[in-house]
């Protein structure tokens, strides 16, 4: 029953704005001020881990062969990113709007990660799977130098560090994802609502991989595939 009310269109709506570190009510999803329940972690159980059993939202850390220093062409970055044949059977190609982060906000009441740090070049592909999803996306960013990439994902660690935060009338939960350890950095978190979205960076270097999934639920192994791919990828990039 849920699928047939939320439906795909739905889900694409939570999609839309869980871009570069946001989440929910894009432009016509919705708009109003968010309120965040934060916790002091001395005083409350940490969120069970979703996936297998270490930690995800720490930083974790892999070795890493060539990685880019600075600045990467939208053009270089095209070529690392995911396909369908990249995919398990079912997906098809569903790009995004050119609209599609207009109207973002961030998680845990917190302003876009992108918005504080910018991108110097980012390419967004983005496949679905049936008529209530799940969505796939994947965006490659890449940022002037390794320092500004390392800031923009210590920001994306630090924003999601509330356990619940509120859209208008409904109330969302953030626990962390285990990805594994990839690449240089990793951080992963899934919110859960009327839907569910994983979220996973990478970096390496100065780019940084991050891929959504979107769906009335996840499946974290799907996530963890097309994480995991995009980060082979995205190290051949020279």
């Amino acid at each position: 029953m849920l699928g047939q009310i939320l439906g795909l269109r739905g889900v694409k709506c939570l999609l839309r704005s869980t871009v570069g570190g946001v989440l929910l009510l894009a432009a016509g999803c919705g708009r109003g001020s968010g309120t965040t329940s934060n916790t002091d972690p001395a005083q409350t159980t940490a969120p069970p881990l979703i996936g297998a059993t270490t930690a995800a939202l720490a930083p974790t850390t892999a070795p890493a062969s060539r990685q880019p220093r600075g600045k990467v062409d939208e053009a270089v970055l095209k070529r690392a990113t995911l396909v369908l044949n990249d995919l398990t059977p079912g997906f098809a190609e569903d790009p995004p709007s050119a609209d599609e982060e207009k109207s973002a906000s961030g998680v845990c009441g917190n302003p876009t990660v992108s918005s504080r740090v910018p991108y110097a070049s980012l390419v967004v592909v983005r496949f679905s799977k049936g008529t209530v999803g799940p969505l796939l996306q994947e965006r490659l960013a890449s940022f002037q130098d390794v320092a500004t990439a390392q800031k923009y994902v210590a920001t994306v660690r630090t924003d999601a560090t509330c356990q619940t935060f509120r859209r208008e009338a409904e109330e969302f939960k953030l626990a962390p994802l285990n990805v594994g350890s990839l690449g240089e950095e990793t951080v992963a978190y899934r919110i859960s609502g009327r839907a569910a979205i994983d979220v996973a960076y990478v970096r390496l270097g100065s780019v940084v991989v991050q891929v959504i999934q979107a769906g009335l639920v996840t499946d974290s192994d799907i996530t963890l595939a097309a994480v995991t791919k995009a980060t082979q990828k995205a190290m051949a990039i020279p």
